[in-house]
């Protein structure tokens, strides 16, 4: 191995030592945060130096998210953010294209509830206004029960997935509906590639036994969904949900109220 790879593992070592982490650490504690990051640095340099890339043309910029630039307020989340984005480049260097899409979703998801959350205490009335946007184009009886019901009783975490997404793109879009009106519009592009994004991080993250990857693909209901999953399965995407991921966070950063960066 090389000697500046060797010295680097070593210093990382001696870091992890020195923080103030135990068995009994809580998963969700920065020391926890920062010793996942950690490792997932050390992993990363073992692939560059030790294992064969079968494409070496691969590029850490490509598929780094700087989130010095987001997010400095909240150096937890922070932490959690840059570990995850890290196991997401681990995996674009293994070619694991489903583990790829499901450590991208993690950063996507961690900043889904972080806007939900923030907005629905510091911005009740947007909030609500988004809400109702997202409500009115709500097609199944069922999911917009559902929604009503949960934002009713407070408790806006367990609204499910693809309305969050929805929901934030409308916050994102200032409250505006272009996302159902305009086909072409940017918002719009990104909410499918989001929403196909989520529907492979289920695939990737439960199994079911005697069925393939394309064959759980075929069982996704909705057909525009079910196109886009499946065109960036076979053609492997990467690059596509690493810039859509990127662009969720950025815009999802401006939008965070500033209560909260205190």
């Amino acid at each position: 191995m090389d000697e500046n790879v060797e010295l680097i593992l070593e210093a990382l070592k001696e870091l992890k030592k020195e923080l103030k982490f135990s068995d009994n650490c809580k998963y969700n504690s920065l020391e926890f945060a920062k010793a996942k990051t950690i490792r997932e640095i050390e992993n990363l340099l073992r692939i560059f130096y030790l294992e064969d890339l079968e494409d070496q043309s691969l590029k850490f910029e490509q598929y780094h998210i700087n989130y010095d630039l987001f997010l400095n307020y909240h150096q937890l989340l922070k932490t959690q953010l840059e570990a995850d984005n890290l196991r997401m480049i681990i995996a674009r260097y293994r070619n694991n294209f489903m583990d790829f899409c499901r450590f991208a979703w993690l950063q996507v998801e961690t900043i889904i509830n972080l806007l939900i959350q923030t907005n629905y205490l510091y911005n009740n009335d947007s909030f609500q206004n988004a809400c109702d946007i997202v409500k009115d184009n709500i097609p199944s009886d069922f999911v917009k029960n559902n929604f009503i019901q949960t934002i009713e009783k407070s408790d806006v975490q367990k609204i499910w997935m693809q309305q969050k997404v929805h929901l934030c793109l409308t916050i994102i879009s200032n409250n505006s509906d272009k996302i159902y009106q305009s086909q072409q519009s940017e918002e719009r592009q990104k909410l499918l590639i989001l929403l196909s994004v989520y529907e492979l991080r289920n695939i990737a993250s439960h199994r079911e036994e005697g069925k393939t990857i394309i064959q759980r693909i075929e069982n996704i209901k909705y057909n525009l969904v079910k196109n886009k999953v499946s065109a960036l399965y076979q053609e492997k995407q990467y690059q596509l949900i690493k810039k859509a991921t990127h662009w969720f966070i950025s815009r999802c950063n401006q939008w965070i109220p500033k209560q909260t960066r205190k």
